[in-house]
C-alpha cells in the first residue's frame, strides 16, 4: 500500500524527475527502460546511472493495442535501433519474449525500472514477469501514470493491481503534472521478497 510521504517532490521537467530517481535509487541493481523509442530517456539515464549497464526494452513496432483514441502501432520506428551508447543495452522484440532471457542472463535485484509502456496490458505484463527482481529500495518511474483522460485504467491500475499482488509497500517520491511521471520507492515486499540468483 501507498504511505503519505511528506516529502514528496513536485517536477515540471521529465528529466529533472529521472535525475531525482536515479538520486534516490539503490547504488546496485539493474536498470531497466520498458518503452525505448528513438532513446532519448536510455540516453540520459545511461549517463546518469555510469558505471552500471542501462537495459532497454521496445518492440519498435509500436503500440501493441490502441490507447484511448491513438491506434495500435503508434511510436513504431519501423524496426530501427536508436544509436545508444557502449553503456546501453538494447533488447528488441515484444516483453514476453525479452524480459525471460534477460532475466536468465542478468542477476541481482531491479535498481531502477523506468516504465514508458502507456498500455495498461504492457505495463502490467512487464510489471509481471519483473516482480522477482523488485525488492525494497527499487525505484520505480512511469512516464504516463496520471492526467491523461483514462490514465486511472492505464499505467497507475497496472502498478497498484501488482502492489496488490506482490504485497509491495511504496511510497509516492514524486510527481510531474505538466510530464505525468510518477516516481514511486517500494519500501517493502510482503510476503518476503524472493530471492534470486
Amino acid at each position: 500500500a501507498a504511505r503519505q510521504n511528506p516529502a514528496t517532490r513536485l517536477f515540471a521537467d521529465t528529466f529533472d524527475t529521472l535525475a531525482f530517481a536515479v538520486a534516490r535509487a539503490p547504488d546496485r541493481g539493474l536498470v531497466v527502460e520498458l518503452g525505448v523509442r528513438h532513446g532519448t530517456s536510455l540516453r540520459f539515464l545511461a549517463a546518469r546511472c555510469a558505471p552500471s549497464r542501462v537495459h532497454g526494452f521496445d518492440s519498435f513496432a509500436g503500440l501493441p493495442g490502441p490507447w484511448g483514441v491513438q491506434a495500435a502501432g503508434l511510436y513504431s520506428t519501423g524496426g530501427s535501433l536508436p544509436d545508444l551508447p557502449a553503456s546501453a543495452q538494447l533488447h528488441p522484440g515484444w516483453f514476453v519474449a525479452t524480459l525471460p532471457a534477460f532475466l536468465e542472463s542478468f542477476d541481482g535485484p531491479l535498481r531502477l525500472v523506468h516504465v514508458d509502456c502507456d498500455l495498461y496490458s504492457s505495463t502490467a505484463e512487464a510489471l509481471e514477469l519483473l516482480a522477482p527482481r523488485i525488492e525494497p529500495g527499487t525505484v520505480v518511474v512511469f512516464d504516463e501514470y496520471l492526467g491523461n483522460p483514462g490514465w486511472q485504467d492505464e499505467e497507475h491500475r497496472a502498478w497498484t493491481e501488482a502492489a496488490g499482488r506482490h504485497g509491495y509497500g511504496f511510497d509516492y517520491l514524486a510527481f510531474s503534472l505538466f510530464t505525468k511521471q510518477a516516481v514511486v520507492r517500494v519500501t517493502s515486499v510482503s510476503p518476503p521478497a524472493r530471492r534470486h540468483g
